[in-house]
This record gives structure tokens, C-alpha cells and sequence, in this order.
């Protein structure tokens, strides 16, 4: 990943209309960019890899990354592709446990980033902000389980259906 330096007015429109962004007004926006950090990522680069310990939400504002899990040969497997206005990474910035999976770069990107201690800082500053952006976090990360929880629904429907081998 390579930094960016970019403008905090420039920065502010690439965020303007991503859902992550939720209901913040126009200031608002802007405040958030004080404690955003931007990165160029090349295609194929990896962001950061499951296990690791760097707590920080990243927030696609171009290109599109893919999310890998190690199944239980230690194997990686494809299990999502994030685009333009999804986030990752919310997990380890809220409970502080190592990475659930492994993000790369499906195509040239650019990220903005929100570390721990600026996800923090943000909260100290801008109390009111941050619990929207906590707000908007949770409805993503639950929008997230729902949809695994459907997938895992699919998947078990699928083992049941094989077990009794009527597929």
C-alpha cells in the first residue's frame, strides 16, 4: 500500500454519497477526513492477511478488493468481493481480535483507512460523529451476518440433501 497525499476537500468528495457515510452532514464529512489516511493499492497487493494484528477499517473508494479465508487445510478460499463504498476490517477495529481473513487488491484501488488510535481519537474530538460511525458500522457488519447467515442456511440445506442422496 502506498500513501496518497491528497486534500482534505478532496478527500471529503470521494466520501460524499458512500453509505458508510450514513447521514453525516457536509461538516461532518470533512472532520472525518482529519483522521482518514488515504493509500493507493496496485492490483494483486495484499492489504492484510488473516491472523494479523493491525486494527484499522478500510473504506473502497475505487476498484474493488476480494476477501480470502484459510479453510481447514490452510487452504485460501474466495469468499467475497467488496466494492466501491464497502468497508472491511470492522471487526478488529471494534473487538481487537487479529484478522478473520486475508483482503487483496482484485484490481488497482484506492482505500481510505481509519486506525484504532484515530478511530479513537475521532470519539475523543467528535463524540456525536463517532457514534454515527459506529451506527453505520454496526448496520454494515449485521447486514454482513444476515447474508452469511442465508449462505450457511443454503449450505447446510444443500449438506441434508446430499446426505440423503437426492441431489
Amino acid at each position: 500500500m502506498e500513501p496518497l497525499s491528497i486534500s482534505r476537500q478532496e478527500r471529503a468528495d470521494l466520501l460524499k454519497g458512500l453509505e458508510w457515510v450514513g447521514d453525516l452532514t457536509a461538516e461532518q464529512i470533512e472532520h472525518v477526513t482529519r483522521f482518514m489516511l488515504v493509500f493507493a493499492v496496485k492490483k494483486d497487493a495484499l492489504v492484510f492477511r488473516e491472523g494479523d494484528d493491525a486494527a484499522f477499517l478500510g473504506i473502497i473508494v475505487s476498484g474493488r478488493v476480494r476477501v480470502h479465508k484459510e479453510d481447514k487445510t490452510a487452504t485460501p478460499r474466495k469468499i467475497a468481493i467488496l466494492e466501491r463504498g464497502n468497508t472491511f476490517g470492522e471487526m478488529s477495529l471494534i473487538d481487537g481480535q487479529p484478522r478473520s481473513a486475508s483482503i487483496y487488491a482484485d484490481e488497482d484501488c484506492t482505500i481510505f483507512v481509519l486506525t484504532e488510535a484515530n478511530f479513537f481519537s475521532l470519539l475523543e474530538e467528535h463524540p456525536s460523529i463517532g457514534i454515527k460511525i459506529i451506527f453505520s458500522t454496526a448496520l454494515s457488519m449485521s447486514r454482513r451476518l444476515r447474508q452469511t447467515t442465508q449462505w450457511l442456511l443454503e449450505a447446510l440445506d444443500y449438506s441434508e440433501v446430499r446426505e440423503r442422496g437426492d441431489d
